[in-house]
């Protein structure tokens, strides 16, 4: 079944169109196996008649007189939804936002959407391993040149696989593949991307928490990685892609075997930033330590000292001048 409260609108229809408002207060579906569905301050505001529309009808007020607001459709609304079947389950909630707009540019009807996601969680489980990602922002501008936007993940996690560990956490997703300037501001999120590199580009980041275990071998990953590809135009004829990565506070290890016979290998304090082009490679990295160890942290028999500190390496095989943050 399907109920629905707290239900207020109203419609203006001519001959040109119809344009109006509705709100939902709480909507819910129920009686199907394996499902739930419900939804809460859902809002739908529509005018197709492609010129100003204001009125007021009984307590519903609306104005639609913006140039962007002549052919639109928005809807926004609080999702919650579950689906169990067997040894799989899946969910999602968040608050999420949809609007499609119809505007003239250079005398060219455009069409532009806009989505946007805030306080989004979502989960899918498969039997003993579970996936789940909370804390999820974003906000998209998509139009006939491409996608521009802004993703924020505050965690994901795996769980549920014999000797892995793996977490992200403050995660980010920043792209525009229009080839031009792109700004937007929805659902409380927000991105701009006017500067001419970011015209097209992509970039990614986050802190890795990654762990490994074996009956014989152990692997860690930690620390905050970046990586970003744009296109820019270097002062040659043709524009040249651009890749960019980024390390800090990145520590990693290696342990072979356990206790007094095993090994380890560990590297910490990992910082350093390279540029990578069609020419070649030129970056900065700095290691705070290196150790090499028996897996229990003493030293290896025959070696008092089997560390390494304060370690730098540069390097530049592009065969020209190369500066970078």
């Amino acid at each position: 079944s399907l109920a629905a409260s707290g239900i207020t609108g109203a419609f203006l229809l001519n001959d040109k169109g119809v344009a109006g408002s509705l709100t939902v207060g709480s909507i819910a579906v129920t009686g199907l196996p394996g499902i739930t569905a419900s939804g809460s301050a859902i809002s739908l505001d529509l005018n197709t008649t492609g010129e100003s529309v204001a009125a007021t009808i009984g307590s519903t007020t609306f104005d639609f007189s913006a140039a962007d607001k002549h052919d639109f459709l928005a809807v926004s609304g609080t999702v919650n939804l579950g689906l169990s079947v067997g040894s799989v389950s899946a969910t999602l909630s968040g608050t999420f936002s949809f609007q499609r707009t119809t505007l003239t540019v250079n005398g060219t009807p455009t069409q532009i959407i806009q989505v946007g996601v805030t306080n989004g969680s979502t989960a899918l489980t498969v039997g003993s391993v579970s996936v789940s990602v909370t804390g999820i922002n974003g906000a998209f501008l998509i139009n006939s040149a491409g996608v521009a936007g802004r993703l924020d993940i505050g965690a994901a996690t795996l769980t549920g696989v014999p000797g892995l560990t793996l977490t992200v956490n403050s995660a980010f997703l920043d792209f525009n593949t229009t080839g031009a300037a792109a700004a937007a501001s929805i659902g409380g999120q927000s991105f701009d991307y006017s500067e001419s590199d970011q015209f097209q580009f992509f970039a990614v980041g986050g802190n890795l928490d990654f762990a490994l275990a074996t009956s014989a071998v152990s692997v860690t990953l930690s620390g905050d990685f970046f990586f970003e590809q744009r296109t820019v135009n270097l002062g040659g004829p043709a524009d040249t892609s651009v890749m960019f990565v980024g390390l800090e506070g990145v520590s990693t290890s290696l342990t072979v075997g356990s206790g007094a016979s095993g090994v380890k290998i560990a590297v910490s304090g990992i910082t350093g930033g390279f540029v990578i082009l069609d020419t070649g490679v030129a970056g900065l990295l700095d290691v705070a330590a290196f150790t090499l160890t028996r897996a229990d942290g003493t030293a290896l028999a025959g070696l008092s000292t089997a560390a390494v500190s304060n370690i730098q390496i540069q390097v530049n095989t592009t065969g020209a001048a190369i500066a970078a943050t």
